[in-house]
């Protein structure tokens, strides 16, 4: 229709992954790629969509230079969260609570080990990236990681 509005953007070097909207304004979406990392972008428009990068150096930095194959968001009453998942198997928990991106988004909890023990089948057999995904899940009191063959479920606490 005439209504409808497009535009594209941001590019990536490498396939996309993963991308969820934050829970409390849809302008800002969380983009996971396999390059080193994730972004958050400003989706208000093409102009904003492809200049405004949001937590990329960190992200790379704590995932240690590899992709992310998948994204989770997570709000509470006071606090919102966004959990990446590398190609390795590392979790980071960002706390994306604050209304600047550039300023309030942190690193919250980075694991020191390994959340999944095998590196994502998909990269190793060069599938199709709709056929690689693997995300955090929040559930009630919950965050599901999905493995090889098996589910990971910790409770708030354990985070």
């Amino acid at each position: 229709s005439d209504d409808e509005i497009s535009f594209s953007g941001p590019r990536f070097q490498t396939p996309v992954r993963s991308l969820i909207f934050d829970p409390r304004n849809n302008n800002f979406l969380a983009c996971g790629s396999e390059d080193s990392g994730f972004c958050i972008v400003d989706a208000t428009s093409s102009e904003t969509l492809s200049k405004k990068r949001f937590l990329t150096d960190q992200s790379a930095e704590e995932h240690n230079e590899t992709g992310v194959r998948g994204l989770a968001y997570h709000q509470t009453e006071k606090q919102v969260f966004l959990a990446s998942l590398d190609l390795q198997g590392r979790l980071c928990l960002w706390d994306v609570t604050g209304e600047d991106p550039a300023i309030d988004y942190e690193l919250f909890h980075k694991d020191n080990h390994k959340s999944i023990h095998q590196v994502d089948q998909g990269i190793i057999n060069d599938s199709e990236p709709a056929d690689q995904a693997s995300f955090p899940v929040f559930g009630k009191g919950f965050l599901g990681l999905p493995g090889s063959n098996d589910v990971q479920l910790r409770t708030f606490s354990e985070i």
